[in-house]
């Protein structure tokens, strides 16, 4: 039986839009989206409901219906079908009434689309309601043009009984083909806002979705690689990438920020070919939001901006998402190693927020401004000694500068807690002084010099 489950929000009569989670084949309301694969329908634990938590004006919905790839353990219906059947029903509760954005995975996706295919073609007011307040979708492994996995299967025949589901989701299968050159043409379709990823990970030995069929082929929609399978790209932890870009997607497509105001509480600031990187992501950055959010006593998560280029490749630009997000933070931590200085990109996010502070300072020489806290990450270089110096705000964490398998389990890291709980006392005095958000914060381009001393900066207006 098809249904639209509850998952937060959803009684609010005053919330802004609604978001939609979409299964795939042979998937589940709950299931899919589960870390552990549970079907608990008041399960809490998993990012459907942390997007509730961190999002209270939102609700979060998520459709189940029979999608079986085998007659021997149920049924499905044609895509086609399943489609108006899907409309009927978020029409029933009412969706549609607001803004509404689309989660989907693998062939979720196929389902939301022609969901939106059949609202355009088909003379139904209430169909027409829901494709026009769509702000956005999120397609996670959809196979726009077909699986390799669902041809495997479906040559099995008889043996494995295939439904009308994995016959549609065949390589090239000509349906999907013409519902992918269909939502190509339509300019009303292929204007709706969306993100796409896809997995690099192999399921069980087979990359189910690879990155020809995951693209779309919508002008300036770029597929992104992720480190996930087929199974683990639905079930992000609430630190991993996707859940921090759905959640910003759907803050920007809903218009939940502020206009005037900062975008995020803290910058992450480190050198890409460090170190530091891994211990960055497995260690510091899940212990600063828990820290942060307990320090700051909110309801809700802070914004912590860290971005994911893993290497700063020779000639790579310092790309203008970053500069953006920089002057739409209140502070900035910066990861302290020798290698800092000597990457272009943390070179330049330093010495923009320096003359931010400049800046702040030459108005109001009677506040000490301070938006930059330094975490000593190694700090075995004169150069670096010389700026840890100049810093009114820092903490050094040398000693818990690992990064192997046992270091949660060992003694030191109940010190690393200490530690990372101490910082972010002192960080919500820097996130509390912030001053009012201007919209021209300076940007600065440095390009560091062969001698550490000399560094080559430009002013960047954006």
């Amino acid at each position: 039986m098809s249904d639209l489950i509850k998952i937060s929000g959803c009684e609010n009569p005053h919330r802004i839009g609604d978001v939609i989670f979409v299964h795939g084949l042979w998937g589940d309301a709950i299931e899919t989206w589960h870390p552990q694969g549970k079907r608990d329908r008041d399960a809490k634990d998993f990012w459907p409901a942390w997007l509730g938590d961190d999002l209270p004006n939102v609700g979060i919905w998520s459709l189940d219906y029979e999608a079986e790839p085998s007659k021997w353990i149920g049924t499905t219906m044609p895509l086609f079908d399943r489609a108006k059947n899907a409309l009927e029903m978020l029409d029933s509760y009412e969706i549609g009434d607001r803004p509404v954005i689309f989660i989907a995975h693998s062939m979720g996706g196929l389902l939301v689309k022609q969901m939106l295919r059949n609202s355009l073609e088909y003379e139904q007011p209430s169909w027409k309601k829901i494709l026009t307040q769509t702000r956005g979708i999120i397609f996670l492994a959809t196979p726009h043009t077909g699986a390799d996995l669902a041809s495997w299967i479906g040559n099995l025949g008889g043996i494995f009984r295939p439904t009308e589901s994995v016959d549609e989701l065949k390589a090239n299968a000509p349906q999907l083909r013409d519902l992918n050159e269909f939502y190509i043409n339509q300019e009303t379709l292929r204007n709706i806002p969306m993100k796409v990823y896809y997995e690099k990970q192999k399921t069980k030995g087979v990359l189910v979705v690879d990155e020809t069929s995951a693209n779309p082929g919508i002008p300036r929609v770029t597929p992104i690689p992720v480190d996930y399978n087929h199974i683990s790209i639905c079930r992000p932890q609430k630190q991993d990438l996707i859940y921090r870009q759905v959640k910003r997607f759907i803050e920007g497509n809903f218009n939940l920020k502020k206009k005037g105001d900062y975008e995020y509480d803290v910058f992450l600031s480190y050198p890409r070919k460090s170190p530091a990187l891994p211990w960055v992501r497995n260690y510091f950055y899940p212990l600063l939001e828990e820290w942060l959010r307990q320090s700051l006593g909110w309801s809700r998560s802070p914004e912590i901006f860290v971005d994911d280029f893993q290497i700063e490749e020779k000639g790579l630009l310092w790309s203008s998402d970053l500069q953006q997000a920089l002057k739409n933070s209140r502070c900035m931590i910066a990861v302290l190693s020798p290698d800092y200085f000597s990457c272009n990109w943390s070179l330049s996010e330093w010495e923009s927020m320096r003359h931010r502070q400049k800046m702040l300072r030459l108005r109001d020489p009677q506040k000490p401004w301070v938006l930059i806290y330094g975490v000593i990450f190694h700090p075995n270089r004169e150069h670096l000694q010389e700026q840890i110096c100049c810093l009114k705000c820092k903490k050094n964490l040398k000693a818990w500068n690992v990064d192997f398998p046992g270091f949660k389990n060992s003694p030191q890291y109940l010190d690393f807690v200490q530690a990372v709980e101490e910082i972010c006392q002192e960080l919500t005095k820097l996130i509390d002084n912030a001053p009012p958000y201007e919209p021209n914060w300076p940007i600065v381009r440095a390009t560091a010099s062969e001698e550490p001393k000399k560094i080559q900066i430009s002013m960047l207006r954006m």
